[in-house]
């Protein structure tokens, strides 16, 4: 028995790239606010560039007792990290959860949707410093992400 789709695969595609740009806009975005302020490599200048390995912790104001609070450098750089480390996956999951016939559309619409806002959510939040908010939308991105996987394989396995 065959169950009608409450969203066909033409308007499942076109929903899933607009997500898919969406996403990829906000990691490009991402990428470049991480590199701004950041030193060019000496072949990239005329001039010769010395880099204090240490400027990228200041004090958190503890004397050095505690852990070092990042300045805005090393928090963006690491946002960017981040960024590389999930985005890249979770974009070939999604390309092929859109072309794997009788996966549910309508789930790949939820988990691209809910990926794009966690990610969201999570680079602001880093940006900011809040917790547990950052801890929360990291972890819906990565259960969209594992969404997408049991999404594929329950249609690889429907009857």
């Amino acid at each position: 028995k065959i169950c009608k789709k409450m969203v066909s695969d033409a308007d499942t595609q076109k929903i899933m790239s607009l997500l898919a740009l969406a996403i990829v806009l906000k990691y490009y975005f991402t990428i470049m606010a991480s590199a701004k302020g950041n030193v060019r490599p000496s072949e990239d200048q005329k001039a010769e560039v010395t880099v204090d390995e240490n400027s990228q912790l200041k004090d958190g104001g503890d004397g050095g007792a505690g852990v070092a609070a990042f300045n805005d450098k090393e928090r963006f750089r690491r946002i960017g990290l981040n960024e590389l480390e999930n985005v890249p996956i979770t974009l070939a999951l999604m390309a092929y959860s859109v072309f794997q016939p009788l996966a549910s559309n309508e789930v790949n619409i939820a988990m691209a949707s809910t990926f794009l806002l966690g990610r969201i959510m999570q680079s602001v939040c880093y940006a900011y410093g809040l917790q547990p908010w950052r801890s929360i939308g990291w972890m819906l991105g990565v259960i969209s992400t594992l969404g997408f996987v049991v999404n594929i394989i329950y249609g690889a396995f429907k009857l």
